[in-house]
C-alpha cells in the first residue's frame, strides 16, 4: 500500500510541475515579422529588422555596459573606449609603443587548450621597456580570475587591472 502512494505522489507532482510552467514571452516584433514553424519568426527585410533594434534602443551587457565601435574597434563598454583613447593619446606623444586592441592568449594546460584570455589592450612601455596587458574591468567574476591566474601560469603575464 506505500508504494502505491508513493507512486501515485510521484504522478501527480510531475502533472503540477509541467502545467505550472510559465512560457516565456518574447518582446514585441515588428508587424511584418511571421511566425515559423519552431514558434520563432522569420524577418521579411533587414529593413524591418534594423527599425524593430532602433525602437527598442542599444543592447545592453550583462553588467549594464554599452557596446561600441570606434575607428573600426569594438569595444565592450565605455570605460573601455575612453582607456583606448588615453593610450592612443601615450601613444601619439611615445610615452608607449606597439599599442595592441584585443590580443588573445591561448591557455594550454598539459597540451590541452582550457581556454582563451583577450585583453583589452596590449602594449610596450618606452620608459622601462616593460610589457604591459591591461584589462578595464568594472566588475571581477569568477571567469576573469581564473583566467587571470592560468595567463600568469602559462605565459607568466600580469595583468594590470584599470577600474572602470
Amino acid at each position: 500500500m506505500t508504494k502505491r502512494i508513493v507512486g501515485d505522489m510521484k504522478s501527480s507532482t510531475a502533472s503540477r510541475s509541467t502545467s505550472a510552467r510559465k512560457k516565456r514571452r518574447s518582446p514585441a516584433l515588428p508587424e511584418s515579422s511571421s511566425p515559423t514553424k519552431h514558434g520563432g519568426t522569420a524577418k521579411s527585410t533587414q529593413s524591418s529588422l534594423d527599425e524593430w533594434r532602433a525602437s527598442h534602443g542599444r543592447k545592453r551587457g550583462k553588467y549594464n555596459n554599452v557596446r561600441t565601435m570606434y575607428k573600426g574597434l569594438r569595444f565592450d563598454s565605455k570605460a573601455e573606449l575612453n582607456r583606448w583613447q588615453q593610450l592612443e593619446q601615450l601613444l601619439e606623444v611615445g610615452a608607449i609603443r606597439d599599442l595592441r586592441h584585443h590580443t588573445r592568449f591561448p591557455l594550454i594546460v598539459n597540451n590541452v587548450k582550457i581556454a582563451t584570455y583577450e585583453c583589452d589592450a596590449e602594449y610596450w612601455m618606452d620608459a622601462d621597456c616593460a610589457h604591459v596587458v591591461e584589462d578595464t574591468k568594472g566588475v571581477r567574476t569568477a571567469a576573469y580570475r581564473l583566467k587571470e591566474k592560468l595567463l600568469k601560469a602559462c605565459w607568466g603575464i600580469d595583468i594590470q587591472e584599470i577600474k572602470a
